[in-house]
């Protein structure tokens, strides 16, 4: 089955507080973009590199669903995929005041408690409890900053 998935992008920075039952609300610009694709649920899983949660919207999570699915059972590689990334997601609706809720699974596997920075990064978001995301924001930044020329011709190939 095809889906037709019109990404917009999300981009930006944004803190948000947690409940004691993992209910937060969604940043704005997250949740009329979402609107905007006709997406209600975002699927938010575990994301090992980063010990952080990836939220995708359900458009893009069904195209590797689908994909992975596909591939043979007998993989280990790709079992281990499967586990992980499709054992791991939760389909979190989005209430109509954007209200969702972070699986107990999720918050702790990240070491989210009661707040969460989101990090919009183009057709996903990356969300990160705010010790981990201030770590991972100085490492990213000492890395860019380390070689200043090859900084400044980088962002000029991209058009900046």
């Amino acid at each position: 089955m095809e889906f037709v998935c019109e990404i917009k992008p999300f981009h930006g920075t944004y803190t948000r507080s947690i409940d004691d039952k993992g209910r937060t609300i969604l940043p704005a610009r997250v949740r009329d973009y979402l609107v905007a694709m006709g997406e209600s649920t975002l699927v938010i899983t575990k994301w090992p590199r980063e010990n952080c949660l990836k939220a995708f919207p359900c458009c893009v999570w069904q195209k590797f669903s689908d994909k992975i699915s596909e591939q043979s059972k007998f993989e280990k590689k790709l079992q281990a995929l499967r586990h992980y990334f499709l054992g791991s997601a939760s389909h979190c609706e989005i209430k109509a005041n954007g209200r969702i809720k972070l699986e107990k699974e999720l918050r702790e596997y990240a070491a989210i408690n009661k707040e969460s920075v989101w990090v919009g990064m183009g057709n996903e978001i990356e969300i990160w409890s705010p010790e981990n995301w201030r770590i991972k924001e100085k490492e990213e930044e000492n890395l860019l900053l380390d070689n200043p020329e090859e900084f400044e011709k980088t962002m000029r190939e991209y058009g900046l």
